[in-house]
């Protein structure tokens, strides 16, 4: 090759880098201006910490007991935006002695289901969706049972979803 054809080929290749160079300070990545950061960010911050109090809010009403309050940012989490966990840790005795009777059901709820290949009974003593059934289960989650389906928010079980009433 000849030292002219050298040079061009040099010129060239220099001309190239060159131009390179120059159009990837020319396509650098844009960042959005802090004066508008700033205002996505609170508005942003805002709308989660509204939805993390009415979630927090309605798990509390939900709970047929005192809600046992998160340790960790990921307890509140789970509370929060439902992520998996594992079960919550046992609940502490209160502080009195429990009843130790039977609780009373209403006589004229009575439709004991008889013996024999029948539908499930629980620990009601009464078939599903029985009226015996039903004031039991109005009795023992007053603020969770929704009769129209049901269920119940069991914190033994998921206390983030509904569960059949275990009746």
């Amino acid at each position: 090759m000849s030292e002219d054809r050298q040079n061009a080929v040099a010129i060239a290749i220099v001309l190239l880098i060159s131009i390179v160079i120059v159009l990837a300070f020319m396509l650098r990545a844009h960042a959005a201006a802090p004066e508008i950061c700033k205002p996505y960010a609170r508005a942003v911050t805002d709308l989660v910490i509204r939805y993390s109090w009415m979630r927090a809010y309605t798990t509390c009403l939900n709970s047929d007991e005192d809600p046992i309050l998160p340790e960790t940012a990921i307890g509140a989490g789970n509370i929060i935006f439902e992520w998996e966990s594992p079960p919550p840790p046992p609940m502490k005795p209160p502080g009195s002695v429990p009843a130790t009777d039977e609780p009373a059901i209403d006589p004229s709820m009575s439709e004991a289901v008889p013996a024999g290949p029948q539908s499930h009974v629980g620990k009601s003593g009464f078939a599903r969706g029985t009226k015996g059934w039903l004031a039991y289960c109005r009795r023992y989650w007053p603020a969770s049972f929704r009769a129209s389906d049901g269920t119940v928010i069991n914190p033994k079980i998921d206390r983030h979803r509904r569960v059949p009433c275990p009746a």
